[in-house]
């Protein structure tokens, strides 16, 4: 059976015109380079209706008028709890997030995306989980994609790199996804609970 939010009826490219230009925070990166963070916030706005037309774009438009600060001066860097905050979600603090390297199993981290999604299949849909993943193995992680569904065998992610539906092993957070003519191997290495 499965839980959680419908599949989108879009998913959303961080490249894309017109936002895929844009700046990503004062550093000099765009959208279209560091924005998979706004992408899967988008998703998730769109989703939960927290917001009807919401694309990177506006994700990062909003966070560049928040308060406390998403991006430092001169920094591309978001602090991410931040931007989800201004993306109107509710999210820990970055010391609280999920993170395989700092003693979390991976089934904890499993149980955790499933639990944020909507309690294990008890409460309507609550919220997802913002998953950072790594594709270079050296388990640092390199981009975001948005947990929104799950089954028995499998959570069902947004990726803006490939702009698709991306499949991890819910036992193992393992998944491929294909950015053009090239497969990318996804281990989850950290993530935030996402509250609507």
């Amino acid at each position: 059976m499965r839980h959680g939010w419908p599949d989108p009826g879009r998913v959303f490219w961080q490249g894309a015109a017109p936002w895929g230009a844009a700046p990503y925070g004062h550093g000099g990166k765009t959208v279209g380079q560091w924005g998979c963070t706004a992408a899967s916030l988008s998703q998730a706005q769109r989703l939960s209706g927290v917001r009807a037309g919401a694309t990177p774009g506006t994700v990062v438009t909003d966070a560049l008028r928040a308060s406390p600060a998403v991006w430092a001066h001169g920094s591309s860097l978001a602090v991410l709890p931040h931007l989800a905050r201004s993306a109107y979600f509710q999210c820990p603090d970055t010391e609280e997030a999920w993170d395989v390297r700092k003693g979390m199993t991976v089934r904890q981290m499993s149980v955790a995306i499933c639990d944020a999604i909507d309690h294990h299949g008890l409460a309507p849909r609550h919220g997802f989980g913002w998953l950072h993943v790594d594709y270079t193995g050296d388990d640092v992680g390199e981009h975001w994609i948005l947990a929104y569904a799950y089954d028995d065998d499998v959570i069902y992610c947004t990726d803006s790199a490939p702009a698709k539906i991306v499949e991890l092993d819910r036992r193992t957070l393992k998944g491929r996804a294909k950015w053009g003519s090239m497969w990318k191997d996804y281990t989850v290495v950290r993530g935030y609970p996402l509250t609507v």
